[in-house]
């Protein structure tokens, strides 16, 4: 099986993928289609530019085709890679094609694009990193009759479970970021904005009894909103601290006992910061909606909970009240990820969807 990789710039969520499927036979090749293409003329409005194509940018692209000899196309990204890509797969009817879609309401009733876009024959299969995000769509009146619900596929991503993290390592890390190595620390890895509701989880920590150290750390960029950060700095009050943007922050979650994504409706599109925290033996609380809460195994790795300030407070304050809980938890939430997102155990999954759109593209059953 011959998988071609198709993204704006190269890179891709199904990485830790790739090697498993790897060992099952299947051969990649990853490309940047923006850096491949070029840029468009400087005629061209602003507002279009990403879809503009011509003749020669799409022959570059043929060519690569044509050179790795794909048995499928997963092309992951914005609609314009879809449409290029659609393009340059005329000459080659037999080869596969499936699109992946990362965002929640990546759908847009409104774009003229979209109905014909998304309901395009070409089209082998649609995928999504969460089943949440069919249901999302399925039940809004209009994005429901952008896709066909036949060539729908939830396909999570994978994440390699680290190294347990010592206590003293947990200690120094700590220090190291100007947070309390004794406090019960409450932690998210978002860009502050309202969708996330940082507030809620920040107001529930401000006023929550506990009889040790507690803080609600916030790792992330504040600069676009800083309204919003303000909002969130009055929420959390003298028990807040805001972190900044740390590169590869999935590093520092074991120094979390904790970890929160609070998310507005619709939710996370998959949550991969609240299963990188799982990962490290963090407990994690998230929204009953959305993507993060099929990640979560309500009551044993953390809780899938209500939008009310109240109901976290209290379940945030029996965590920190209850140690033995808490380390269930995190063990709990570090053998989900284990077992249910490791690259092997997805790459099953991958390897039965694409498996499927080779063989009805080969045999005429798709389209």
């Amino acid at each position: 099986m011959r998988i071609m990789l198709v993204s704006s710039g190269g890179y891709q969520y199904l990485a830790p993928v790739i090697p498993a499927m790897e060992r099952l036979g299947a051969t990649f090749e990853n490309i940047g289609l923006d850096p491949l293409l070029g840029p468009p003329p400087k005629w061209v409005p602003r507002a279009v530019r990403r879809y503009y194509f011509d003749k020669a940018s799409i022959a570059r692209y043929r060519e690569r085709i044509e050179a790795f000899r794909p048995d499928l196309i997963h092309v992951t990204g914005i609609r314009h890679l879809l449409m290029k890509t659609i393009v340059a797969l005329r000459p080659h009817d037999s080869v596969a094609l499936v699109y992946e879609r990362i965002s929640t309401g990546g759908l847009n009733v409104l774009n003229p694009i979209d109905p014909i876009l998304f309901k395009h024959p070409r089209i082998d299969r649609f995928v999504v990193p969460a089943k949440a995000t069919i249901n999302n769509w399925m039940g809004g009146r209009y994005s429901r009759g952008l896709v066909r619900r036949d060539r729908m596929e939830p396909l999570h991503y994978a994440l390699h479970v680290p190294p347990p993290t010592s206590p003293e390592e947990k200690r120094a890390m700590r220090m190291r970021l100007g947070l309390d190595a004794d406090a019960f620390i409450v932690g998210t890895v978002a860009y502050v904005r309202p969708i996330k509701q940082v507030e809620l989880a920040a107001e529930a920590v401000r006023t929550a009894r506990s009889d040790r150290p507690l803080v609600m750390a916030v790792v992330g960029g504040e600069a676009a909103k800083p309204a919003y950060a303000a909002k969130v700095r009055a929420a959390g009050g003298d028990r807040l601290k805001m972190l900044g943007v740390i590169p590869e922050a999935h590093r520092i979650m074991p120094v979390f006992d904790l970890y929160v994504s609070p998310t507005a409706v619709p939710g996370e599109s998959f949550g991969m910061a609240f299963a990188e925290a799982m990962s490290h033996g963090v407990p994690a609380f998230t929204m009953n909606y959305g993507a993060s809460a099929e990640i979560c195994d309500h009551g044993h790795t953390g809780y899938a909970l209500p939008e009310s300030v109240s109901v976290w407070r209290r379940h945030i304050e029996e965590l920190v009240a209850d140690p033995e809980k808490w380390a269930r938890m995190g063990a709990a939430a570090r053998a989900r990820i284990a077992e249910r997102f490791s690259p092997d155990a997805r790459a099953a999954d991958y390897w039965r969807v694409y498996s499927t759109a080779i063989e009805e593209r080969r045999s005429g059953r798709s389209g």
